[in-house]
């Protein structure tokens, strides 16, 4: 029913809505009640994702970059699927040994005021394997645009487990140690239905072809995974470090807290994306080995224009309802004190979306190992730049140096895609896009919606849609957003 790549993209795009209104209804009614216990869970998922990279050994990329010379007719794929997982399982030994040795150091991050919840850094080591694992699976999948039942197994189901878990704990039925207990639960079931579900589709590919793994194979690939390592860890750096230096910086855990709840917001900003590049991320690698440079350059324009047209979108959207938001929440006051840290992580995350697919296109090219020394340098300038604005801003510094970290990222790889590859992923419609947004968000904050929050949201949220897409359809910003819409009038129509 949905096996064409566009069809899976949009209905992982409306998986992701349907999460993040959940997300977005325990930010506001759920989270708020117990700040300490949500900044704790945050810290705790954020810090295993960050060390995600090393798990894997590589094997993501393997998964993307490496499929089409395994691949074959008969679904086997040479073991394609034991290899990477086998990558996988190695990685997870080390880290385990790592985590053995040195947890005693790595634990002096974890501690906060309040004694009770230091003794939770354990439970780091078997989520970060769990949480790799089905990063792993997810990836692999989308080389058959299998991404449908991935987002639902890997994403959504967090999506319920972590607000019941605090729920029932604010309620009194379940203690902290359980709340702990249920994450892991969650990543274990989802682990294992994702194994289930690749099996059922895949099932040849869990045994591997030793004798098509020769010597020169092995090297390439052993090579590749590690940069991939190395620069995915550094990617990690950018993303997610902030919350770590926060902890480190501001014990406390309500500061987790409410940097968390703009962090959230500001990834609902960066939803479709990952919906595109699930689904474009496996095109690319195959344009770039077919050496297609004309559907390369498509992609890589229309992916662009699209992300950044639903990026404003949403980023708007978010910003001119915010005042509404912090009044439905429970406490909202000591929210408002985040607003910097929507502002300066949404615009990290809109830049990121216009850029488009650059780290893609270098990554599945000859010219990889960019990603590594661009990553590592801007993951390291990172480093430095929330210790600096942490100690001067509070959390909005930290939101600030993840800004000019992506900026200078993604500033390096449009210079360095357009120097390799030839290629550019601006046209001026996304000026126009970006003006539109300005001025039509603009009009809507000062249109007068009455006193009640749910109201305000509502009329604005109403009218800015509305008139946004109505002028990105007629002037067709995006041929693929237009053909899609035109699509649906005319199924609605019964043509």
């Amino acid at each position: 029913m949905f096996n064409s790549p566009g069809k899976q993209s949009i209905v992982r795009i409306l998986i992701s809505i349907a999460g993040s209104i959940i997300g977005t209804l325990s930010t506001l009614f759920i989270y708020p009640l117990d700040m300490p216990l949500h900044g704790l869970s945050m810290f705790i998922l954020t810090t295993s994702l960050m060390f995600t990279p090393f798990l894997m050994f590589g094997s993501g990329a393997v998964a993307i970059n490496n499929y089409q010379e395994f691949r074959t007719d008969d679904r086997r794929d040479n073991g394609f699927l034991s290899v990477i997982f086998s990558m996988y399982l190695f990685g997870s030994a080390l880290f385990a040994l790592a985590f053995f040795f040195g947890g005693d150091w790595m634990s002096k991050f974890f501690y906060s005021g309040k004694a009770e919840y230091n003794k939770y850094f354990g439970y780091i080591l078997p989520l970060t394997i769990l949480q790799a694992g089905c990063a792993l699976i997810d990836v692999y999948l989308n080389n058959f645009t299998k991404v449908i039942i991935p987002a639902l197994f890997k994403e959504f189901l967090l999506k319920l487990t972590l607000p019941l878990l605090i729920g029932l704990h604010v309620l009194g039925y379940i203690s902290i140690q359980t709340v702990m207990i249920g994450l892991l639960g969650n990543y274990l079931l989802a682990l294992i239905l994702l194994l289930i579900y690749t099996f059922y589709l895949r099932r040849h590919s869990f045994t591997i072809n030793f004798k098509f793994l020769n010597n020169d194979r092995v090297k390439r690939i052993t090579n590749y995974a590690f940069f991939a390592i190395l620069g995915a860890f550094g990617s990690q750096l950018v993303n997610y470090l902030d919350i770590i230096m926060i902890k480190a910086i501001l014990p406390p855990l309500e500061f987790i807290s409410v940097y968390a709840t703009h962090y959230n917001l500001a990834n609902f900003i960066n939803m479709p994306i990952v919906a595109i590049i699930a689904v474009a991320g496996p095109l690319v690698a195959r344009y770039i080995g077919e050496k297609n440079e004309e559907k390369l350059a498509h992609i890589y324009k229309s992916s662009s224009t699209i992300m950044l047209l639903l990026g404003c979108f949403l980023t708007a959207c978010i910003m001119f309802n915010m005042e509404s938001i912090y009044g439905l929440m429970a406490n909202g006051d000591a929210y408002r004190s985040g607003f910097m840290v929507f502002v300066f992580l949404g615009l990290a995350k809109l830049f990121d979306m216009a850029t488009g697919l650059n780290s893609q296109i270098i990554g599945y090219s000859k010219y990889y190992k960019f990603n590594f020394y661009s990553v590592m340098i801007l993951g390291l300038l990172n480093t430095v730049f929330n210790y600096v604005l942490i100690h001067r801003m509070g959390i909005s510094g930290a939101a600030l140096a993840t800004l000019i970290s992506m900026t200078l990222f993604n500033v390096f790889k449009l210079w360095y895609v357009k120097k390799k590859f030839g290629i550019w992923p601006f046209t001026m419609k996304d000026l126009y896009i970006l003006m539109i947004t300005i001025g039509l968000g603009t009009m809507v904050y000062f249109i007068p919606a009455g006193d009640n929050n749910y109201v305000q949201i509502i009329v604005r949220s109403g009218i800015f849609t509305l008139l946004f897409w109505a002028i990105a359809i007629k002037f067709d910003f995006s041929p693929q957003v237009s053909m899609y819409f035109w699509g649906v009038v005319k199924r609605l129509k019964g043509n």
